[in-house]
């Protein structure tokens, strides 16, 4: 079960450039980076589009969900409740793919 804040994006300008860190994903030549992003329960994920293409993250699975497109210069965000493996792509782009693990300390 997927229990999560809905996936939400920002206007271009709204918010800088987050940080390398936990949570954080860059979009960037048509990948995410990284591949894989390992959080804990109730941790924001940011995604960061700094390529010149629009890009939608869509998380697969039994209940599909996804973002607002997001230009670049954009992000989206996203907060899981539950400890889990969540597969995800651009549905824009579906060559490209990344995965996120919720894990429980």
């Amino acid at each position: 079960m997927i229990s999560l804040a809905s996936l939400k994006g920002t206007k271009p300008g709204e918010e800088a450039k987050p940080q390398a860190g936990p949570g954080i994903v860059s979009v960037a030549d048509f990948k995410f980076g990284p591949e894989t992003v390992v959080v804990a329960p109730g941790q924001t994920i940011t995604w960061y589009n700094s390529d010149g293409s629009p890009h939608q993250v869509t998380i697969t699975g039994a209940k599909p969900q996804k973002s607002p497109i997001f230009q670049k210069g954009q992000t989206t965000k996203l907060t899981l409740a539950d400890a889990g493996i969540y597969d995800y792509i651009c549905s824009l782009h579906p060559a490209m793919k990344g995965k996120i693990e919720v894990k429980a300390n």
